[in-house]
This record gives C-alpha cells, sequence and structure tokens, in this order.
C-alpha cells in the first residue's frame, strides 16, 4: 500500500502470524510499545484488527520490509482508535520494529511518510500518536516530524502503562513545514 525509497509497507495477511509474533513476542520490543510482550493468542487478535480496519477503512497497521534485503522489519500504520473518553477516538500513527532495525532512520522515516500519506492522500485533518512515559526514542521521532506534545493520559481499555503521552499535528501545521 505505501512503497518508499527505502521500505515497503502492505497490508497484513493472515499468513502473517509467525511475523508479528517474532515482533510482539520480543521482549525488547515490548519495552517501547504500550502493550507490553504479547501471547500468540493476543497477537493473533491484533493480527486479526488490522485487516479488519484495513477491510473497513482502506489503511491499518501494515507489515513493513526493506527494499533492499526483503527483510521484516516491523509494523507500522494508521490505527482509529480512542485511547480514552478524554481525547476520543482520532487516528493514531503507530509502529514498532525489531531491535536489529533499530538505529538506521527507519521510525523516523516511517513517521515522515505516514504523516504525508494521512493528510496528502487520506486528507486527514489531524492526526494522533501516543508512546510510553519512558520511551525517549519515540518522542524524539514524532517531535522531530512535528508532532506537538498535548498532554500525559491514562488509557482506557488496553497497554501495561498507567499513563501515556499524547501528541498530535494537524494537517495546517504539516502544510507549514513543508513550505
Amino acid at each position: 500500500m505505501l512503497r518508499t525509497e527505502r521500505l515497503n509497507l502492505r497490508p497484513f495477511l493472515a499468513d502473517d502470524l509467525t511475523l508479528l509474533f517474532s515482533l510482539h513476542a520480543n521482549e525488547e520490543v515490548a519495552k517501547t510499545t504500550i502493550d507490553g510482550v504479547q501471547s500468540l493468542e493476543t497477537v493473533k487478535k491484533h493480527l486479526d484488527s488490522f485487516i479488519s480496519h484495513q477491510e473497513k477503512f482502506g489503511y491499518s497497521q501494515w507489515a513493513v520490509f526493506e527494499n533492499d534485503s526483503g527483510k521484516f522489519i516491523g509494523r507500522a500504520g494508521l490505527t482509529n482508535r480512542a485511547l480514552n473518553k478524554e481525547v476520543g477516538e482520532n487516528t493514531e500513527i503507530r509502529f514498532a520494529l525489531l531491535p536489529e532495525f533499530w538505529g538506521h532512520g527507519y521510525a523516523s522515516h516511517l513517521t515522515k511518510e505516514l504523516i504525508k500519506f494521512s493528510f496528502e492522500k487520506l486528507q486527514f485533518e489531524i492526526l494522533i500518536a501516543a508512546n510510553g512515559p519512558t520511551n525517549e526514542k519515540s518522542a524524539r521521532v514524532l517531535l522531530k516530524n512535528g508532532f506537538r506534545y498535548i498532554k500525559n493520559i491514562v488509557p482506557e481499555g488496553y497497554g501495561t502503562n498507567d499513563e501515556i503521552r499524547y501528541y498530535e499535528i494537524t494537517k495546517n501545521e504539516f502544510k507549514k513545514q513543508t513550505n
């Protein structure tokens, strides 16, 4: 669904359970996500939700592969969800990468491309993001790509954190950055 000079993103398939489980069962990855280490059963539920979200909206969390090697490096994409009742439902940019692909600039590259895709192709007016309160690398990626930190919020109905950081970027802010 989205190809850049470095990466290829495509919708998840039912056959991708092993790939997704390799990501979400990884303890290092779990430290960077809101959900922590996930069981095979939980990953299967997430995979099913990614597939149904794709069918419903035409976008979702996608499997990410390096163009040069074809290796699976993680997931990234857009998800409609309510982090809690206070902020309501919005489209959230999310990503998680396998540790061997950290430090290659992929998170920043994905974030930049997904923001552009959201505002130019999908015509969104706002995009949100969230991360755990100790995930400084993710915070830097979001801020570097134009997100504004809004405040810490309490997630409702998912995750292992008592509190998460909440960010936003608007279409107008994106336009100002690109002009």
